[in-house]
């Protein structure tokens, strides 16, 4: 019965310790990542010249990113939810979207800030490098 006991009040005071733990480390991970608006190192129009996107651009507003194609093929997304995890050296940009039938899509990016006014690729296309348009933007 002795044992059980211990057992009683071990279970007890790690129960306490979790609690503490979780009080303690939700305001450190809560700010490390943040909902919001969109970054406005972002807004702007990006280009890259990756071979595979030759002639492709994304336009990052406040509330709307348009993907487009230099044939004036265009597909725009309205921006549901933004989530922001800054580092060091970049900040990741999760975008929550949505088209005009209702289909809900996201968009993962990393901006880099850098002397060239930033740049910024895709989560999983780390190789295809978008910098800033020189020639139309009408956010910067």
């Amino acid at each position: 019965m002795k044992h059980v006991m211990i057992g009683n009040r071990m279970r007890k005071h790690f129960k306490k310790v979790r609690w503490g733990l979780a009080f303690m480390l939700a305001p450190i991970l809560l700010s490390a990542c943040q909902e919001g608006q969109i970054p406005k190192e972002i807004i702007s129009t990006w280009v890259t010249d990756h071979q595979r996107y030759q002639g492709c651009y994304m336009l990052i507003s406040q509330d709307e990113v348009t993907l487009g194609v230099s044939d004036a093929t265009m597909h725009s997304y309205f921006i549901q939810k933004v989530k922001t995890k800054q580092s060091d050296r970049q900040m990741e940009v999760t975008i929550e979207l949505i088209d005009d039938q209702q289909i809900e899509s996201a968009l993962y990016l990393v901006y880099l800030s850098n002397k060239n006014k930033g740049s910024l690729y895709f989560k999983n296309q780390p190789d295809v490098i978008w910098q800033r348009s020189p020639f139309f933007s009408p956010f910067y």
